[in-house]
């Protein structure tokens, strides 16, 4: 496993890298770096400065990174890794930071106009059957398993935890606001909505997938051929979401039409936003927001339901790792 282990930490080293140095080309074009610029913002020398020494900051951080990942692969210990990645997302973070203090000052309003879509939102996708896979997978493992009372426990964890992935999907499809109402842009974020709810199917069945494994087979007897798949699938899940992501925009926005008037960003006002990833609006009925500097959506923490939410994921979590032990 050794080899799958390096191929795991540099594959996922290499994405978040990439997208670190990308991301503010990524997101929609009237932010930049969390901050609601004009579009034609982006090509003044003062924007292009900024932007270069983001990009020197991650590749330096990128590059400090490799070293845990590089004891990871010499002492074959996965844990190496996961400090190599974090090491990664931390300096990103600095970056980020520090470019969005140099924007702050070329801040503008967005526009108050707002567009209401009449056609109905797509549900989840694949239907009631896809999303009701990983449960029944879950069900026939704890039959198959009725050797022994001990993965009960971890079935039910894991569960309780496609549970809480299948709110959040709910939440992001029906509690999740619509920036365009028409035409290309309107397809785009669509289309990256779908994207979204379908990593978080994925997330599902992998969670499913992890728990009837360690049901089926004791720790130590594990087929490599499951471990491997499981890794693999893994990797795939993020390879595809990156390349499909990175192809749309954060939000589906690169093909967002822009205008010389006050510019539409996110509909969102910066002073709702904390450090430019942290949103918090009492008045906003949404659960969930695009992110502002990232691939994804970000809680609305003003909404009493998405700390209901959040308390749920932190159960779910929480039990999946009682569990385990």
């Amino acid at each position: 496993m050794t080899t799958l282990h390096t191929l795991h930490g540099l594959v996922l080293w290499g994405i978040s890298a990439a997208l670190s140095y990308a991301m503010p080309r990524l997101t929609r074009p009237e932010l930049y770096f969390a901050v609601t610029v004009r579009a034609a913002f982006r090509a003044r020398p003062e924007a292009r400065s900024i932007l270069r020494g983001y990009h020197r900051r991650v590749v330096g951080y990128a590059a400090l990174a490799l070293i845990p990942i590089g004891l990871g692969a010499w002492r074959d210990q996965a844990a190496w890794y996961s400090v190599g990645t974090l090491a990664l997302t931390l300096g990103s973070t600095h970056a980020f930071l520090v470019a969005r203090r140099a924007v702050a000052p070329f801040a503008v309003a967005p526009s108050s106009e707002r567009e209401a879509g009449l056609a109905p939102r797509p549900g989840l996708p694949g239907g009631i059957i896809a999303q009701l896979g990983p449960f029944v997978l879950l069900a026939a493992t704890a039959a198959r398993a009725a050797r022994e009372p001990s993965p009960y426990g971890a079935l039910a964890a894991a569960a309780l935890l496609c549970g809480a992935l299948l709110v959040t999907a709910r939440c992001l499809a029906y509690q999740s606001p619509q920036i365009h109402a028409a035409g290309r842009a309107q397809r785009d974020e669509r289309r990256f909505r779908r994207i979204t709810l379908g990593v978080v199917l994925g997330a599902e069945y992998l969670t499913a997938g992890k728990a009837c494994g360690a049901a089926l087979w004791p720790a130590h007897d594990t087929p490599d051929a499951f471990r491997a798949a499981i890794e693999l699938a893994t990797l795939g899940l993020v390879l595809v979401t990156t390349i499909v992501a990175t192809q749309l925009g954060q939000g589906g926005g690169r093909h967002a039409p822009t205008s010389s008037a006050a510019p539409i960003g996110d509909r969102t006002r910066d002073a709702h936003w904390t450090w430019g990833v942290i949103y918090a609006n009492r008045d906003d009925p949404a659960v969930f927001v695009e992110k502002r500097f990232g691939i994804g959506y970000a809680l609305n923490l003003g909404n009493p339901r998405a700390w209901g939410l959040v308390v749920l994921l932190l159960v779910a979590a929480g039990a999946s790792v009682l569990a385990r032990r």
